[in-house]
């Protein structure tokens, strides 16, 4: 795959630069929650002055791959040159600006609604044309609303946007992504559904990974309990008689030293029924960590948004087992020398969503020895 063009627009979604002769770039889309990116090239390069934090990075032509520039780098090397590092997250992590603002004289959102409804309900009154005209984001639209995923319990109130609709995410299985309508100039909020390719289905084309296939040329598996709950303690209003709490698990209650307890503060519900339902919603918030990094070779006939794409349920031959797992990111890497994607499977341990994992400060060691 040839390098993409680098565009960098303002916040008004007007473009100020076409960058073409930049070092080295990383982009990593991720499902549940904003990926992370890193660019570098020639200070001369950027004669318009357009790499600067708040600006927003456009690589390539399908408005997909969009980020924000949250930091900006000027470094001198031993050799005379000087570069710019630029490094930022995917246009999602811009929600993280809003909290949920309840209605006036409320202290709580409470919704019971399809994950994909509630998502796009949160969007439309915190940042979108529902909001107030001072907390809009300008150019944002909202695809229809598809009443997808599971029904979920919201209650919530001055909390982080982003941390809200990632956990909805986590939960329902859906991801959400930021794209760029360059036609209109909007920016499209709208919710990842994947596909079965795994190898146990027969009506997609299915998308296999394993070395014997030359669509896996490395693997790295990480596994643990992270922030794991097996059972929830859900804490409903405070009473004059105490607080309500309802006990949230999947199947047979865990015990013994399967039984990995947290509390859920939940104080806009007073009845163990309406505890119970928003418990069980949160649940699959709170997984163990099963996380299936793998690299493409270089002439993979796997090709990412052709064979798959985020969200999809595939199968990858590693250690000796194949399992069947999403998505949960795809890494793209551009260098004069070539092009690589690099995959993350299931689902990482909370911080650590990006494949990359310190890309930026890989590309930092590959300038120095430039």
């Amino acid at each position: 795959m040839g390098a993409p063009s680098l565009r960098i627009l303002r916040s008004k979604l007007e473009l100020v630069a076409d960058l073409d002769r930049y070092g080295e770039l990383y982009y990593t889309r991720a499902l549940s929650e904003p990926g992370d990116f890193a660019f570098s090239l020639p200070i001369e390069a950027d004669s318009e002055g357009a790499v600067a934090e708040g600006n927003l990075l456009l690589v390539g032509n399908d408005g997909t791959r969009i980020g924000i520039i949250e930091e900006v780098e000027k470094k001198a090397l031993d050799k005379g040159s000087e570069w710019l590092i630029a490094r930022g997250h995917e246009a999602k992590a811009i929600f993280a600006r809003r909290i949920i603002l309840p209605p006036a004289g409320a202290a709580r959102i409470d919704m019971d609604a399809p994950a994909e409804t509630v998502m796009k309900a949160l969007v439309e009154g915190q940042c979108g044309p529902g909001a107030a005209p001072e907390r809009q984001f300008p150019g944002l639209d909202i695809a229809p609303d598809l009443g997808r995923g599971c029904w979920y319990s919201l209650s919530s109130g001055y909390a982080s946007l982003l941390s809200e609709l990632c956990s909805i995410a986590k939960a329902s299985g859906l991801g959400f992504s930021l794209s760029f309508d360059s036609d209109n100039k909007k920016l499209i909020f709208e919710l990842i559904e994947g596909l079965d390719r795994s190898a146990g289905q027969h009506e997609q084309p299915r998308a296999l990974f394993a070395s014997d296939y030359d669509t896996l040329s490395e693997a790295r598996l990480i596994q643990g309990f992270g922030r794991h709950a097996s059972i929830l303690y859900v804490l409903g209003a405070k009473l004059a008689e105490g607080r309500p709490v309802a006990l949230a698990f999947d199947g047979t209650e865990p015990e013994g030293f399967g039984r990995f307890e947290r509390t859920l503060d939940a104080p806009g519900f007073d009845t163990t029924e309406r505890l119970l339902t928003y418990g069980q919603a949160r649940l699959g918030t709170y997984p163990t960590t099963f996380f299936l990094e793998a690299v493409l070779p270089e002439h993979s006939s796997l090709v990412p948004d052709r064979d798959f794409a985020l969200g999809d349920l595939c199968t990858v031959h590693a250690y000796g087992q194949w399992y069947t797992v999403p998505i949960h990111s795809i890494e793209e890497h551009w260098t004069k020398d070539g092009f690589q994607v690099r995959l993350g499977f299931g689902r990482p341990s909370p911080g650590a969503f990006s494949a990359a994992m310190g890309a930026a400060n890989e590309l930092m060691s590959v300038l120095r020895t430039r």
